[in-house]
Parts: C-alpha cells; sequence; structure tokens
C-alpha cells in the first residue's frame, strides 16, 4: 500500500494577524488496498476509512518518539525537546480539527465521541496546545514579549520556555512533553484496538 496523500488544509478565514485552517474533503484521502479490511474494522470502523488512516498516522507518529526516538537519544536536548512539543502541539490542533470536521456529518460512533473528549479534555495537552507563541518562536523564531532581561543564556532554550509557560522550568515541560506522549500512545492503541479479534490479523 501507499500513502497517496495526506489531510490539508485550506486557508478558510484570513486577516493580517491570523490564519484559519480548514479541512479540504479532496485531500483527505488514503490508497492502500491491502490494509482495506484493517482500516473498515479500526478507530471509527466502517464508512469512515480516511478517518481511521489519519489517526493511525497520528498514532505511528507519536509512537515514533515514544519507542523509537527516545531510546536512540542520550538524554533529553533542546532539539528532541521541540520535536516533542512540536508534534504534540499540532495533535491537539488536529485532533479538534477532525471532530469539529466529522461530528456534525455524524460517523463518530460513541466509542470515537468518548475518545475525542479524552484527548481533547486533557488539561496538559489543552495547556501545550494554548501555546502557540511558543510554537511560533520555535518553528518560526518569531519571539514576542520577551525582554532582554528575561534572556538567560545559562539555560535551555535561553528562558523561553519560562517565559511563555508562566515560570515552568524547562525540566518541568520536558517533563510534561514525555508524560502526555505516553499517555495520548495508550489513549489511541485503545481506540485503535478495541474490536479487533486475535483471527483477524490472519487474513489481512
Amino acid at each position: 500500500g501507499q500513502m497517496c496523500s495526506l489531510f490539508e488544509l485550506n486557508v478558510k478565514n484570513a486577516s493580517a494577524k491570523f490564519f484559519d485552517y480548514q479541512i479540504q474533503d479532496e485531500f483527505l484521502g488514503y490508497r492502500d488496498e491491502k490494509s482495506f479490511e484493517f482500516f473498515l474494522s479500526v478507530f471509527n470502523g466502517a464508512d469512515s476509512e480516511y478517518l481511521n488512516f489519519t489517526l493511525l498516522y497520528f498514532l505511528i507518529t507519536v509512537n515514533f518518539l515514544q519507542h523509537i526516538l527516545k531510546f536512540v537519544i542520550s538524554g533529553s536536548p533542546p532539539t528532541f525537546f521541540k520535536m516533542k512539543f512540536i508534534t504534540l502541539y499540532h495533535l491537539a490542533s488536529s485532533l479538534k480539527k477532525l471532530q469539529n470536521y466529522f461530528y456534525p456529518k455524524n460517523v463518530l460512533s460513541e466509542r470515537s465521541k468518548k475518545y475525542f473528549r479524552e484527548l481533547l479534555q486533557d488539561e496538559e495537552l489543552k495547556l501545550i496546545g494554548r501555546q502557540s507563541d511558543f510554537r511560533n518562536a520555535l518553528v518560526h523564531y518569531e519571539v514576542k514579549g520577551l525582554l532582554d532581561a528575561d534572556i538567560d543564556l545559562t539555560l535551555k532554550f535561553y528562558g523561553l520556555v519560562e517565559h511563555y509557560f508562566a515560570g515552568r522550568s524547562y525540566e518541568s515541560v520536558d517533563s510534561i512533553l514525555d508524560i502526555l506522549l505516553e499517555r495520548v500512545s495508550l489513549i489511541l492503541e485503545e481506540w485503535l484496538n478495541w474490536n479487533i479479534k486475535p483471527s483477524q490479523f490472519l487474513s489481512w
């Protein structure tokens, strides 16, 4: 199988200060003939293969950080911190967009609604999702509201974490990111596997 596209977002509303991205139907797709039955059986079940594939993509991304990179990187360098934060920030944003997109279409099962709520109501994931200024500082090097006096060359990211996270230290936020990666991975895996019987794997 192969991915023919990932879901893409188009600018719905724009101004000089912000962009409002929305999901485009024509770009929400996948192609994987061998896994067709698999995608009808996981996450939200039949008639929502595109949603199921997107959720699997999120799970793979989180698990790559959680189960592979974590064990090949020594310690917690700023680059790995940056990867974890950006992944979780965009995961929170994308999950919200997926819920808002599919909920009005009445295709979400009650179980899927439960998992969306569990993820999107997580206080620490919401904390990460609110840090758009910190995200822009990491991605676009656009630093807002930081005075020269706030810069500390002895700290990782020179005090940016403490500034944007209201005094929380780099180490405490890094710990939150690690806990979130594990929690999100477990929730997505539970959501993925809830209705799969062991005998089904033999037919895929």
